[in-house]
């Protein structure tokens, strides 16, 4: 494992990296002889306020590996754009091809989005720190915004005016971290969900909500079940932690941090990557299906999960439906597009159904604060 030492150029430390990488995984084997099994002490998902300013650097030198690094699982792609891309493919073939979404809005929202952070972490773990674990955002917590979004960090909140509300500061500037992956054509209910988001740059637009208190989590933390029927957006509140969790409509929690960093704007028609009629656009972080090209992403996620292994720690690790339900949705179900790469040891190493996904200690990791 290469570490990043004071006086290692990003160049030099992306090189050694990537010489690491062509080393090391010449067999088909090599997932499962990196990774191993989870025997030790579980690693520990800390908040990205406190693990200093080293441990936020090495974060930082990881999105820009993966950048270089080319996926397993499509050449053509670098490792971090296909991380993107199961994110799409999963918002507009669920929903094209099969009339329903797998990841979103459903049962299997989180532990789909648990699967993504571990291949994530996992290929981090093989080129940078065996014991990496993703830090999180604690929204609830307003002293985090002048650790996160800085320069030496994941950039400004909000965006240059005069340039499409781009990061015009920071490593992660319009020119450093291209978008490579922008939000492609989704028609649902006659409605153009994504294609205004046409950026090949990181966007984070006007604040339109508030980010989530202490209060609306200890709320959610109050629904004891983990799904009802009908098992989608129209799932009880009450009785669906998932749907609340999610936070659709009304905004809250998840679906917040997504609208406040993304932000929405009104401006010129972009000459972008296709053509737009509309003069009305979104940042990254609120488009639907490409979100993940902003970093501030992963660390999104990792609170949204910290919630759920707090629920999990609370009330069991409980999960419905279990049968009966659509395909992807019913515990033993294996979750799209990731069942199309299960002859991978890379995608096949915790699973890829909705139970693999239920217990986080045995998926070989922890958080340093499960109260909530």
């Amino acid at each position: 494992m290469m570490r990043r030492g004071p006086t290692t150029s990003r160049r030099e430390f992306l090189k050694a990296g990537l010489g690491a990488t062509a080393a090391t995984c010449a067999t088909a084997a090599c997932g499962d002889r990196i990774l191993g099994q989870s025997s030790g002490p579980p690693r520990v998902r800390e908040n990205v306020k406190n693990i200093g300013d080293q441990r936020r650097a090495e974060l930082l030198d990881a999105f820009f590996l993966l950048k270089e690094l080319r996926s397993p699982f499509e050449p053509s792609l670098s490792y971090y754009d296909q991380f993107v891309r199961f994110h799409q493919t999963s918002v507009i073939e669920s929903r094209l091809s099969l009339g329903y979404s797998i990841s979103h809005q459903t049962p299997s929202f989180l532990p789909w989005h648990r699967k993504l952070l571990l291949l994530f972490e996992n290929v981090v773990r093989t080129h940078i720190r065996e014991d990496f674990a993703l830090p999180y955002w604690d929204w609830t917590d307003s002293s985090s915004l002048d650790v996160i979004f800085t320069d030496e960090f994941l950039g400004p909140y909000l965006g240059d005016a005069d340039d499409n509300y781009s990061l015009s500061t920071s490593r992660l500037a319009k020119d450093s971290f291209p978008v490579n992956l922008t939000a492609s054509q989704l028609t649902i209910d006659g409605t153009d969900a994504t294609s205004n988001c046409p950026f090949t740059f990181i966007t984070r637009g006007p604040k339109s909500v508030d980010l989530p208190t202490a209060a609306d989590v200890a709320a959610l933390l109050e629904v004891t079940q983990y799904d009802s029927s009908p098992y989608d957006l129209d799932s009880d509140t009450s009785t669906s932690f998932r749907n609340y969790i999610l936070g659709i409509s009304p905004l809250q929690l998840h679906s917040v941090p997504h609208v406040w960093l993304g932000g929405s704007w009104d401006a010129d028609i972009y000459s972008g990557t296709f053509d737009s009629t509309t003069s009305s656009f979104v940042g990254t972080m609120s488009a639907l299906d490409c979100s993940p090209n902003d970093p501030a992403f992963w660390i999104h996620h990792t609170n949204v999960d910290r919630l759920w292994a707090v629920w999990e720690s609370r009330y069991g690790a409980s999960y419905e439906p279990t049968s009966g339900s659509n395909q992807g949705w019913n515990l033993d179900d294996e979750l799209l597009p990731y069942s199309r790469y299960a002859d991978n040891p890379d995608m096949r190493w915790e699973g890829i159904t909705n139970a693999s996904m239920l217990d986080f200690r045995s998926l070989g990791y922890t958080y340093d604060d499960l109260s909530g």
